[in-house]
């Protein structure tokens, strides 16, 4: 007996003895090999089995627990035994597996069974998914007036991963059944025969539900403010724009700030719906005249803009946007240079780009490295090997990389870096900088400065040193700052000594020695200024002088006489 569900079953058999003898299956076939990368439950092929028994009833194992093997139902598909398929949470990765080896097990009726390995390619290329939108915005919520019917509440934008150039089309539903969302442009409004009333709801809660092409969902809860009628409500008069110019073919660029002019609103700080004769632009919640996502212009273009208040009344005023030449980037920077051998994944340094035209908005840059052992960042640019590469000094103490980075309008620039392999035996190292050179004399204890040391073994500066100093007067001491975690090491007088500018002159030479942990040492001379301390100190002035005191009686603004000041620190009296 057998029990079965369309379009898969799974079979049970109970022995008859009064069948014939029950023998093994003897093979398995498997019609095609391959699946494409990233495809969660995505099918592999249709498996056949061979047994003389005849046609072959049973159940199938997998020794990868990402697999599994549905079984057709013979009355639909009589021509195979099963479907080998990835389950429905799981998918492949080329650059982590490129081929995976199963073992698939087909167990006839009887307990008897056969084993076949097969070999299943990963497929480079994308699959094309569909996933639900992420997000609804709601733009130009800025309430509606009471008792107006059929009023309009604002314009609804979706975020979907598969319409990154919002172009794709959706289906919209409102679960307060006065409302309604134009499936063509969004826009949410009151149905014809609708009004709200400000007394019975000063705020009403909608939840919109938009539906992709794809059948996937996603829904968001806005609140409405309802606008008392009570108020004298007057037309705005005027429409600002503070920047006319957009670059060249810069998808989503912002044109500039809009501020309205309106004498119920001398603060400025009112909300209006705006909307814009040209279907390429928008107005975002921020006040933002731009480009919508995936639009960009060649040519200059004149748009109107009309603002309407929270009472419906409205002012529209015609812009002129200009387009700015788009020029390719003319340089990139890498900060850094090396990195150590045998370090998976290891980070190089981060990379900035040139450009004539500037940081603008939504001006984004992609990366592409000519060598596939390395990547970047696109959001801030660090270059760096995958995490399943290293670099070999011995191999390549040396790699040559380009690194083409292309604006957001389409233009490029190639830089080639040479990045330098650092051995992992230990060598000394190679420089001591420090970050400040003065001390006033007779100061005792006195810090000079911070000391660091640049290592090829320590690029991120973690290790530790043991310092000498020629003049036992100094020392170097290691200190923590709790505030933001970081060790420094500083040079300074020893508790008790000063140095004299009168014994030592303006300038005192002193050696300091870092040696690692593997005992390698780098020597490096320091010139520390002595401040003299009786030049340097302010003394008050101590006499005032003047050189005549008489005046004429009834002189107005007459002189009386010159003040001279007598001062420690002005002895030519040119102060």
């Amino acid at each position: 007996m057998s029990f079965s569900q369309t379009p898969f079953v799974h079979r049970c058999y109970f022995n008859d003895d009064e069948h014939e003898t029950n023998v093994a299956p003897t093979a398995i076939v498997l019609d095609t090999n391959t699946v494409t990368k990233n495809a969660q439950g995505a099918v592999v092929g249709n498996l056949t089995v061979t047994d003389p028994d005849g046609n072959f009833y049973g159940n199938y194992s997998v020794d990868d627990q990402r697999f599994e093997v549905e079984v057709y139902d013979y009355s639909i598909n009589p021509y195979y035994g099963g479907q080998l398929k990835l389950k429905s949470d799981y998918a492949l990765d080329f650059e982590v597996e490129p081929t995976v080896t199963v073992t698939v097990t087909a167990i006839d009726h009887g307990g008897l069974s056969t084993d076949s390995i097969f070999t299943i390619n990963v497929l480079n290329e994308e699959v094309d998914v569909n996933e639900p939108p992420t997000a609804i915005e709601l733009l130009d919520n800025t309430g509606v007036t009471e008792n107006d019917y059929g009023a309009v509440i604002g314009n609804v934008i979706v975020t979907d991963p598969n319409d990154p150039d919002g172009v794709d089309s959706y289906t919209y539903s409102v679960d307060d059944p006065r409302f309604t969302v134009n499936n063509y442009n969004g826009e949410l409004k009151l149905k014809s025969d609708y009004a709200l009333d400000f007394e019975s709801t000063p705020t009403v809660d909608v939840k919109v539900t938009v539906k992709d092409s794809g059948g996937l969902t996603t829904d968001q809860l806005f609140t409405i403010h309802v606008v008392d009628t009570d108020d004298v409500n007057e037309t705005p008069t005027a429409i600002q724009l503070d920047n006319t110019e957009v670059t060249e073919n810069l998808t989503g660029d912002i044109v500039g700030h809009i501020t309205v002019t309106d004498p119920n609103d001398p603060e400025g700080t009112g909300d209006y719906h705006y909307s814009v004769d040209d279907a390429r632009f928008i107005v975002d919640n921020d006040g933002n005249l731009r480009l919508h996502n995936g639009q960009a212009l060649r040519y200059a273009t004149d748009v109107t803009v009309t603002a309407r208040d929270n009472g419906g009344l409205s002012t529209e005023k015609t812009f002129t946007v200009d387009v700015i030449e788009n020029v390719a980037p003319t340089a990139i920077t890498l900060d850094a240079d090396l990195i150590p051998e045998n370090v998976q994944g290891g980070v190089i340094g981060n990379l900035s780009v040139e450009d004539p035209n500037g940081t603008v908005d939504n001006n984004t840059y992609n990366y592409s490295v000519d060598d596939p052992r390395f990547t970047v960042n696109n959001d801030n640019g660090e270059l760096k090997l995958k995490s399943d590469y290293a670099l070999d000094f011995e191999a390549t103490p040396t790699v040559a990389v380009t690194v083409t980075v292309t604006d957001s309008g389409g233009l490029t620039r190639d830089e080639v870096f040479n990045i330098k392999v650092v051995d992992d035996q230990n060598v000394a190292p190679t420089e001591i900088t420090l970050d400040a050179n003065e001390v006033t004399e007779n100061t005792t204890g006195a810090v000079i400065g911070n000391l660091t040391v640049t290592d090829l073994n320590d690029l991120e500066g973690n290790d530790t040193y043991i310092y000498t100093v020629d003049d036992p007067r100094f020392e170097v001491t290691s200190n923590y700052d709790y505030s933001t975690g970081q060790r420094y090491d500083q040079l300074r007088l020893k508790s008790g000594n000063a140095l004299d500018y009168e014994a030592t002159g303006e300038q005192h030479t002193i050696e300091v020695t870092a040696m690692d942990k593997g005992g390698l040492t780098k020597a490096q001379t320091f010139a520390v200024k002595v401040i003299d301390q009786e030049g340097d100190t302010n003394v008050a002035p101590t006499a005032i002088t003047l050189d005549a005191d008489p005046i004429t009686e009834n002189v107005q603004g007459g002189v009386i006489g010159n003040l001279t000041v007598t001062d420690p620190n002005d002895p030519d009296g040119v102060a």
